[in-house]
């Protein structure tokens, strides 16, 4: 089934519940689009946690991948995926929505040169019911350098910049 990632873990790392006055599919269209976004999103490590920088993170850049459940794989969310998702949204919402982030963490040296640090890997869930939202996080493996709390808070707030700038 598209969208739900049959084996989903039980222990949960993180969880946000809020209501919305968003409609069901526009809330999910908000989704697809704000994570496809970030998928060519390269930022700053203090920008996603929050915090200024500290020793171990500072000239630390940040890129993340994202790919939609099917069943028991997960697909890249391209453009080409993106706009597939929305049309189908626009027919019938998805009651749950499954995602796997990978996030890419890259020590900038000098010069501008790139060296790759170990990645972290999360499936993140978009559970949905009457008027509102429940996400919830597991952090799969890795360093595990930005707490699942704080890349919650982080997509949530990318989602809502989605949601008011009124380009869904």
């Amino acid at each position: 089934m598209l969208g739900y990632y049959r084996n989903f873990p039980q222990l949960i790392h993180g969880k946000i519940s809020f209501h919305t006055k968003y409609s069901l599919r526009t809330l999910q269209k908000a989704i697809i689009q704000t994570l496809h976004k970030l998928n060519a999103y390269e930022a700053p490590f203090e920008e996603v946690v929050g915090l200024p920088p500290l020793s171990l993170t500072a000239k630390c850049k940040v890129n993340f991948d994202f790919g939609m459940a099917n069943e028991l794989t997960f697909t890249y969310l391209d453009k080409e995926e993106a706009l597939n998702m929305k049309k189908r949204v626009r027919r019938n919402p998805f009651p749950i929505l499954d995602f796997l982030c990978v996030i890419r963490y890259y020590k900038m040296t000098g010069h501008q040169r790139k060296r790759p640090l170990k990645f972290d890997y999360y499936f993140i869930r978009f559970a949905f019911d009457e008027g509102g939202m429940q996400v919830l996080i597991h952090h799969e493996r890795g360093p595990q350098r930005i707490p699942p709390q704080d890349l919650l808070n982080f997509v949530i707030g990318q989602i809502k910049e989605t949601l008011s700038s009124k380009k869904v």
